[in-house]
């Protein structure tokens, strides 16, 4: 039997296909069949599927017929592969060969469920690891705003009031920096106590909080002492106005004592950004020297450029806003 007239029939076949003779050996496959099912010349049809009695009967009523019989193989694979197998004409009747084509559909229908599961399970994994990393996210963001956060009078704390007297800064938009500390802490505190002093504390707070503006930031520092981040603003008198307002307000509170009523008062001073310095720490000196001023003279706000304020007025220790200063005998900023 001359082969070479197999190789038409395989070649432009679309589907894996092959060639048997009576003993169930491939006599001829083409590439599918190779790559697919590991089906050779040589081979046995048997070494890759399972060949029941039922599909035996059908391979000889191949044998018998020309006409087309649709067969099912289990392959060794775990699949279910249909076949289409038929006597070849008149050329192989003394050979009495059979071609089997196994039908490219089913084996890509095959494939595309396994890669369907695949994919479903892909995006379930991402949206699972898109949730954790959406909660990780969130998570974060809360722990950075915690983190300056002053937990007695909710406004920001000294880290947070520097986060945005930088940014500030870089964003190159003009501002104003109060300082504001509390005058007679000390002695509301060795007198009637710390719970009464943390409740003058979180009133000068509220004070704060009910003049500045919305855009405005407000922090404590620590301790007595306030800081207010004033923005877009270049008039001495917008910080004056602001400035009153709280020490309006903060005289108005009575703080109830054991005996009777406590009176709370502070100092006030500011400072302009780029007018009265150009670095975080040049601002934050001129509003600290001009709030020494003011708790010096105890007559309303002082703000920076104000002929009151002089070197000499300034003792070298409030060089430093107090909360850049280090702490006596730990070299730390408090």
């Amino acid at each position: 039997m001359d082969l070479d007239l197999l190789q038409p029939m395989l070649a432009f076949s679309s589907e894996a296909c092959i060639v048997l003779d009576r003993d169930l050996t491939v006599v001829a496959g083409n590439g599918l069949a190779r790559a697919d099912f590991n089906l050779s010349a040589g081979g046995s049809l048997g070494a890759g599927f399972q060949l029941t009695a039922p599909t035996l009967q059908m391979i000889n009523r191949c044998f018998a017929s020309t006409a087309p019989i649709r067969i099912s193989f289990a392959h060794a694979s775990g699949r279910n592969v249909n076949v289409i197998g038929w006597r070849l004409g008149a050329p192989y009747t003394t050979e009495n060969l059979i071609a089997l084509k196994l039908e490219a559909s089913l084996r890509i229908r095959s494939e595309f469920i396994k890669m369907t599961a695949a994919h479903r399970s892909g995006v379930q994994r991402a949206k699972r690891l898109h949730m954790q990393k959406k909660l990780l996210e969130d998570r974060n963001r809360h722990l950075a705003t915690v983190a300056e956060i002053d937990a007695m009078t909710g406004l920001l704390n000294a880290q947070g009031i520097r986060a945005q007297i930088r940014a500030s800064i870089a964003a190159g938009t003009p501002f104003a920096l109060l300082y504001i500390d509390m005058n007679g802490l000390k002695a509301v505190n060795d007198t009637w106590g710390h719970a009464v002093g943390d409740a003058a504390i979180c009133a000068l707070a509220d004070a704060i909080r009910v003049n500045v503006r919305q855009d405005d930031a407000a922090a404590r520092l620590g301790g007595d002492e306030f800081a207010v981040l004033v923005r877009n603003v270049k008039a001495r008198a917008v910080l004056c106005d602001i400035s009153h307002g709280i020490l309006t307000t903060v005289a108005q509170h009575r703080i109830a004592g054991p005996n009777d009523a406590i009176t709370l008062d502070a100092a006030i001073g500011g400072a302009r950004w780029p007018q009265d310095g150009t670095t975080a720490i040049q601002i934050e000196k001129a509003a600290d020297a001009a709030m020494y001023v003011a708790k010096t003279m105890k007559k309303g706000p002082v703000i920076a450029g104000d002929p009151r304020i002089h070197a000499g007025r300034v003792p070298q220790s409030r060089r430093l806003p107090s909360w850049r200063r280090p702490a006596p005998g730990t070299g730390l900023n408090r």
